[in-house]
């Protein structure tokens, strides 16, 4: 079967980007080549914008980014991106390591969280003694006390170099979400025992209005109903007069799903979860043998 790819779209954390969260030499020239030929690479992460990676953001020819699960695009002008360093959650041995600001670009699309539904998501969260994580403004918070006993013990299940480079610690989450209620993207809490994960899902699936994902396997992610990548790739296709059938999206995770199902070609990487493997036209390599540059090389180029 034939395809005529004018779209590209990734979700970045193991499936464009190595374990390590490197770009490989082959995956950025395949991206960058297939630019150079007109087609559009679009970024569709669970990220939040100031936690992209600048190995994918200096990509030349890149123009829109989806980040929170689809609850925001942002238009790229074409002047470079634009980066700071976020004295905020500065660590020992992370000074160096500079953040996309989050005021680079143009938001096109916003799908926030109502602030009713924000109340009874907390409500649940408090209910089982569980901490939230919160992304808005292009920040992600996480309770300061976690945030200092990961920077000082460790954690036995996360990434903790990138969990302390992107959270921002906040002495009141809760005084966050306040301050934030009428914009915040995305809501998001790790917990590792799988009893008391599953328990909290069950429960915040009872919330009308929600959408509830995750990443990896020890999160949780809730957003606004109707919040996914293939929504929000769905609107940038109307908006670029294209149609689904021109889509390829490249993923490994639950909330990959919908973009999946959504394009003319949906990729899984050989990493991914099951349940995307099977929704999947097609299985490229795993995201350590440069699955991703393969597909685009097969397909695209």
């Amino acid at each position: 079967m034939s395809y005529d790819i004018k779209m590209i779209a990734l979700d970045l954390d193991n499936t464009t980007l190595r374990k390590d969260k490197s770009l490989s030499d082959r995956t950025r020239n395949a991206l960058v080549e297939a630019m150079k030929r007109g087609v559009y690479v679009v970024v569709a992460s669970g990220r939040v914008f100031s936690s992209l990676p600048e190995n994918v953001m200096g990509m030349p020819g890149l123009k829109y980014v989806i980040n929170s699960n689809g609850a925001c695009i942002t238009e790229l002008p074409d002047d470079g991106p634009r980066f700071m360093y976020d004295t905020a959650s500065d660590v020992t041995g992370l000074r160096n390591m500079r953040k996309l600001d989050p005021a680079y670009g143009t938001r096109i699309y916003n799908h926030f969280l109502p602030e009713e539904t924000v109340r009874k998501i907390t409500d649940v969260l408090a209910g089982n003694g569980v901490l939230p994580e919160v992304l808005a403004g292009g920040y992600v918070y996480m309770d300061e006390a976690m945030y200092r006993d990961i920077e000082m013990n460790g954690s036995s299940f996360r990434h903790i170099d990138y969990t302390l480079w992107s959270r921002r610690p906040a002495h009141d989450i809760y005084a966050i979400i306040d301050e934030n209620i009428s914009c915040i993207e995305t809501i998001n809490m790790s917990i590792e025992d799988n009893e008391l994960r599953e328990k909290v899902k069950a429960e915040l699936k009872q919330i009308e209005g929600v959408t509830v994902t995750n990443s990896v396997w020890f999160n949780i992610e809730v957003e606004a109903e109707g919040t996914s990548k293939g929504s929000a790739l769905a609107f940038l296709l109307d908006q670029l007069g294209l149609d689904p059938s021109q889509l390829m999206a490249c993923g490994d995770s639950p909330n990959d799903g919908d973009m999946i199902k959504l394009a003319g070609l949906g990729v899984a990487v050989a990493n991914a979860e099951p349940v995307i493997l099977e929704l999947a036209d097609y299985v490229t390599d795993s995201s350590m043998e440069d699955g991703v540059a393969k597909a685009v090389e097969k397909f695209v180029l």
